[in-house]
């Protein structure tokens, strides 16, 4: 270069000193750990642009501890071919970034349900290339201690057994599998992982499901968060952790010789989901005092008890009509008397409660929809004799309650109104020793 045009370049950027800025590779100069995760935001398609900028930034590609192939948008894999051409550009990173960095998170989601009709009938190689691609995918990475796995597969077929070494990470603290495959191997008694968030669905428990979860009440000692969806091989649900704070189990499938217990004081959340309308004399016994949250859709057994529930602040219920034991029922309610949100299905509330009641004790609370309530009773509970309504002196809802009166007497139904400066803890006091 002249001195010349030199003195042009230099004279150039002294006028626009941004154009001189510009060419700074800013991102190059990060802390590794910043850079990192700013990657770690980046789909694989993303991730491998960023990698072809310079050599500092291919050094950031490689090293990545987050490997999210959960968003493979922009990729084509519409046919056999393309699929195997994405597959094998997954392994070439594997390979190119070894087992010597750490990967903290590798989160995997593959759909297969793709046209692979591009004149090759012979699918099934394309399903066995996957999976061989899938565990050697796995094992790396509990090689290089992950502690995040997440892998969700729609697929067309099982997976078959998931590699063994994926229970027995050491490292691993959150696992989530949704696809159809199998745990054939369960670590022994003598292994204490230290997961703290497990969830299954779809997912086989061969040789020994009572086993698998003895592993998980007694090894996992750090565990948090269960889910169990759809999981075939349980024969009983039997749970006793004393760190579990969410458990959720939901099956499609009704099986009624799976008895339920489940323990834990520090078990907050609790989500059960079965099938409704097949009675069940199964054995249900909950034993979780801090419970904050329940949501309990299935039949209610004649062997059931859910503890009393002193702390629990919300609850949904949903149960049969036609299926459902009110005396278990009524006894779960008085067990949680003490619940903020109550949400009761509408056909277990008609017919389970008022269509069963035949004396009724209300309360009225100033701006509450107490006579709104009274009218449901009354033209749903066919049952009904007799229906008291407490409300305090002077209250402007005293020509409302008269014509709930004439309406309740038009019935045939016993009505008596209340004039009261009882607290309702007194008056539910009465009403518990029938002094009323």
């Amino acid at each position: 270069m002249t001195t010349a045009s030199f003195e042009h370049v230099r004279g150039t950027n002294r006028r626009n000193p941004k154009r001189k800025r510009s060419r700074i590779d800013r991102f190059s100069n990060l802390p590794t750990e910043i850079a990192h995760d700013i990657l770690s935001r980046l789909n694989f398609k993303d991730l491998t642009r960023v990698g072809c900028l310079s050599k500092r930034c291919r050094e950031f590609y490689i090293s990545t501890p987050y490997l999210n192939f959960h968003d493979l948008s922009g990729v084509d894999t519409s046919t056999r071919l393309k699929n195997e051409r994405v597959l094998d550009s997954l392994s070439r990173f594997f390979v190119q970034r070894g087992v010597h960095h750490k990967i903290q998170c590798f989160r995997f989601r593959w759909d297969l349900w793709v046209d692979l009709d591009d004149g090759d009938d012979d699918d099934d190689d394309c399903d066995v290339y996957f999976q061989s691609r899938l565990r050697e995918w796995i094992e790396i990475a509990v090689r290089c201690n992950v502690e995040v796995i997440h892998l969700v597969v729609i697929p067309n077929n099982t997976f078959g057994d998931l590699p063994a070494s994926l229970l027995h990470c050491k490292s691993l603290k959150s696992l989530t599998v949704d696809m159809i495959c199998n745990i054939s191997v369960v670590p022994s008694m003598d292994f204490s992982s230290n997961l703290e968030c497990l969830r299954l669905k779809d997912v086989s428990i061969k040789n020994d499901g009572d086993r698998f979860l003895k592993w998980i009440s007694g090894c996992c000692t750090s565990i948090k968060e269960l889910l169990l969806e759809d999981c075939a091989g349980v024969n009983n649900l039997v749970i006793e952790s004393s760190s579990l704070e969410s458990f959720c189990y939901q099956s499609h499938e009704y099986n009624d010789g799976c008895h339920v217990n489940i323990s834990g004081d520090r078990l907050e959340k609790l989500h059960f989901v079965e099938p409704i309308g097949r009675k069940t004399n199964r054995l249900v016994n909950i034993s979780a005092p801090n419970l904050k949250y329940l949501e309990w859709i299935g039949e209610f057994s004649n062997r059931q008890n859910l503890g009393n529930l002193m702390f629990l602040e919300k609850a949904v219920i949903c149960s049969s009509p036609w299926n459902c034991n009110f005396d278990v029922l009524f006894d779960f309610l008085c067990s949680i008397r003490k619940v903020k949100l109550l949400f009761l299905d509408p056909d277990t509330l008609e017919l389970s409660f008022i269509s069963h009641a035949k004396k009724v004790v209300i309360h009225y609370k100033f701006r509450s929809n107490v006579i709104e309530f009274a009218y449901y009773i009354l033209e749903h509970a066919r049952d009904l004799e007799k229906m008291i309504i407490y409300y305090p002196h002077g209250s402007e809802v005293l020509n409302a309650v008269m014509k709930l009166r004439t309406t309740a007497m038009s019935k045939g139904i016993h009505f008596h109104k209340i004039v009261t400066h009882y607290d309702f803890q007194v008056i539910r006091s009465l009403v518990r020793f029938n002094l009323w």
